[in-house]
């Protein structure tokens, strides 16, 4: 073997051991862990708040398999002057391949015009970190209201789901 050959040789070697190591050391950051299932299911929040009075919608099977759900409820609640709100709420234990709205609406037509993080108050006065994101498509606005959240830990963007 000539120089060359040898230089090559060891530099081809560096690159799949430090490649290796770089990947032991992302999934270290994946390590399953376990998730505690909620106390009461989603289903059984009530029909009516305040004003505002819920009707059961037909669950999209397709949209649970994407998200892994365990449970979940579809729901629109309504009020005669102020609208309606459509309620998907879904808990799952595969908390590594989460579905944030900016990619689902995306891929689904929408523009999103503009997004803000808020604090949603509690009835017991606590509170925690939600992000409504504004779309438009073929002249129609939606609002969406989402956070994420892994026991006391919540989150609304992938940065903060990574740490």
């Amino acid at each position: 073997m000539n120089k060359k050959t040898i230089v090559n040789c060891i530099v081809v070697l560096a690159v799949l051991i430090g490649g290796n190591v770089a990947v032991s050391y992302i999934r270290a950051g994946y390590e399953m862990g376990a998730v505690v299932p909620p106390e009461s299911d989603l289903a059984d929040a009530s029909l009516n708040l305040g004003s505002w009075v819920g009707k059961d919608l037909p669950e999209d099977p397709r949209l649970r398999q994407i998200l892994r759900a365990k449970s979940g409820v579809d729901r629109v609640y309504q009020n005669p002057k102020k609208g309606d709100v459509l309620v998907h709420a879904v808990w799952t234990d595969d908390y590594i391949r989460l579905h944030f709205p900016q990619q689902c609406y995306r891929e689904s037509g929408w523009e999103m015009t503009d997004s803000k993080t808020i604090e949603v108050e509690q009835a017991n006065g606590n509170s925690f970190p939600a992000k409504i994101c504004n779309f438009v498509q073929d002249g129609k606005q939606i609002q969406v209201l989402y956070w994420f959240q892994l026991g006391e830990h919540v989150f609304l963007d992938r940065m903060q789901h990574r740490l």
